[in-house]
């Protein structure tokens, strides 16, 4: 999901690939947000591993 996020796909988008609400998706992300310490969809990228395995 944070791979999804970015990479530029919107609330919606995410949702409707993983087949959860977009409500989930932001719920989701928050804590995405909290544990990477950032609140930038794009600064996601750059602090993620780049191990392709664990793309979704």
């Amino acid at each position: 999901m944070a791979r999804l996020a970015a990479g530029g796909l919107t609330t919606p988008e995410i949702g409707a690939r993983l087949f959860i609400s977009p409500h989930a998706v932001e719920w989701h992300l928050r804590k995405v947000f909290t544990q990477l310490a950032t609140t930038s969809r794009p600064e996601i990228a750059t602090l993620l591993p780049h191990d392709t395995a664990t793309l979704v």
